[in-house]
């Protein structure tokens, strides 16, 4: 069935990314997913000091970079929100807000969030000053 997979990847930030370029290797079929961006937060961050093989990188820079990697290995990310994981006979069934499917298991991957304040200028100062970062 189209809807059916050994495993779901929610979400296609760098972990994601990671877990499906293992799973592509690995010859399993399986589903990346996500609600926004290939990326995720990487294609919000200015510069990335602090990861491995990169003295300094902007993350869009290392966003692309990983998108690269996915198109030269065939990987396609789907977009949905995942509203619920149920699993009945060692099945999950993930719903999304348009569709369902199935799978053997899944790995969640889908980050943070930062924990916004809801003071005054907050939105309107973010990313000029106002930063959830928590070594910036």
């Amino acid at each position: 069935m189209a809807n059916e997979f050994d495993v779901i990847v929610i979400g296609a930030g760098i972990a994601g990314i990671s877990a499906a370029i293992y799973l592509k290797r690995s010859s399993l079929s399986f589903l990346l997913l996500d609600k926004g961006m290939v990326g995720g937060k990487l294609n919000y961050i200015h510069k990335i000091d602090n990861y491995p093989g990169f003295s300094s990188i902007a993350g869009i820079e290392l966003s692309l970079s990983l998108q690269r990697q996915m198109k030269q290995l065939n990987i396609e990310s789907t977009y949905g929100e995942v509203n619920k994981i149920e699993k009945k006979d060692n099945i999950f069934q993930v719903r999304t807000d348009s569709d369902t499917y199935k799978c053997k298991a899944t790995i969640l991957a889908s980050g943070s969030s930062e924990q916004r304040l809801g003071i005054k200028g907050e939105k309107e100062f973010f990313g000029k000053g106002v930063s959830y970062c928590a070594t910036c």
